[in-house]
């Protein structure tokens, strides 16, 4: 089971990704799927011009009980590459501390990662610092169970994960530690030429960082001294090659784990023993659809709270500045068998829109997401208890180059 610290740090930190402005003439309503009250909305963007973006820095907003309705905060303003005042470009992938006092971002293509500390009354953000990572295009980061360091994958070849300090104050301190990745370069050229590490979950347990490593097709198995701040690489677990493996999530009962590959487009499922932290491959599945002959790759995977179905996106082109379309991109959701954990494909849906980077719940688990980065809009899908899809709503927010949302309760009014 996982332990009740990683519990409450999945609700607090569940999801996902995109800058919201309501979508004109939708009013959608999520009738009868949700339990709580209102929500906050935390939006990473991409904003410069080399990313073909027009995202405006990271927004907060205030989703009402029914999901309906976006209410916009507060815009912390980002550089949009040509000087713009605000904080650094490309605030994309975000976190919680872990008690939510405190709110972390990398700053993609850059080499930076910022603080801010969070209002108890009313979500919103401020400045507190920025630092450096040490290495091109952070990605993905997390904070370490004690919260006492901050754990960033650095994606630009040959890339790395670094380790940061946070003070006592929320503020980052400096880079304690870097962690190169030895092994193959993946035969894929141009998009496998060295060490990509793109995800640094934490397992159920909190003892090991799982790393998701597209050049070299490989996880890596981290752990950190909480005393010194200091990486190692344990071991790695190969994919097949070709596969490129991107991200990476946990079952709830942390007996399984399912990573997305980006180049193969698929999700493979692997038995989890959180004792050695080995993974052994049980299963893999392609996801996009077998009369979709674009060239498809996978980009983000999520589970559901009730640990029944897994998400996975499917978007046209490999990312950056490919070419997407023609036609929209789509979402698999994964039925897992309940007694194999295995998953069959129980339905492709269409997000309405391009290239979905990212996807995932609310905290409660009612509705699934999928930020169009492309085509500027949000599609949202209306979940059971179970996680299966029970409607489509379509979009209901348009923005610009949505890349992740965290979702949390809203202070009561």
């Amino acid at each position: 089971m996982l332990n009740k610290h990683v519990q409450r740090r999945h609700l607090l930190a569940g999801a996902l990704a995109a800058t919201v402005v309501p979508a004109t003439g939708t009013g959608v309503a999520f009738a009868g799927s949700r339990s709580g009250g209102a929500q906050l909305a935390y939006v990473g963007s991409r904003t410069t011009a080399a990313r073909d973006a027009r995202g405006a820095g990271i927004t907060v907003w205030r989703v009402s009980s029914s999901g309906s309705d976006w209410e916009l905060l507060q815009t912390v303003t980002a550089d949009d590459g040509t000087g713009r005042p605000g904080i650094p470009a490309n605030p994309s992938f975000l976190t919680f501390s872990w008690d939510g006092s405190r709110a972390y971002c990398v700053h993609g293509d850059l080499a930076l990662a910022s603080s801010f500390a969070v209002d108890p009354s009313t979500g919103k953000l401020t400045h507190l610092n920025t630092v450096g990572t040490g290495h091109e295009n952070p990605v993905h980061l997390s904070v370490s169970p004690d919260g006492k360091w901050l754990v960033v994958a650095n994606f630009a070849v040959p890339g790395d994960l670094c380790a940061i300090s946070i003070r006592s104050d929320g503020q980052l301190g400096t880079v304690s530690s870097r962690l190169s990745l030895p092994g193959q370069t993946g035969r894929t050229r141009g998009l496998q030429d060295g060490p990509n590490p793109h995800h640094v979950p934490w397992d159920p347990t909190g003892k090991w960082i799982l790393v998701p490593d597209r050049g070299q097709d490989a996880i890596h198995r981290v752990q950190l001294d909480s005393s010194t701040g200091v990486l190692r690489l344990v071991g790695s677990t190969p994919t097949r090659p070709g596969d490129g493996p991107r991200h990476l999530v946990f079952h709830p009962d942390g007996s399984h784990a399912y990573v997305v590959n980006e180049i193969s487009c698929s999700v493979t499922t692997y038995r989890w023993d959180a004792a050695s932290g080995a993974l052994t491959p049980l299963h893999a599945l392609r996801t996009a659809p077998p009369t979709d002959l674009r060239n498809m790759t996978g980009a983000e995977i999520s589970i559901h709270p009730s640990g029944r179905h897994v998400y996975s996106s499917n978007r046209s082109g490999t990312g950056g500045a490919s070419t997407a379309g023609p036609g929209d991109d789509s979402v698999t959701v994964l039925e897992l068998g309940r007694k194999d954990y295995l998953p069959t494909v129980a339905g492709v849906y269409s997000t309405r829109g391009l290239r979905p980077r990212f996807i995932g719940t609310d905290s409660e688990g009612a509705v699934l997401y999928a930020a169009n980065e492309l085509s500027d809009s949000i599609a949202a899908f209306e979940l059971g208890q179970d996680g299966a899809v029970r409607r489509e709503a379509g979009i209901i927010a348009r923005t610009g180059s949505p890349v992740c949302i965290l979702f949390r309760a809203a202070p009561a009014d």
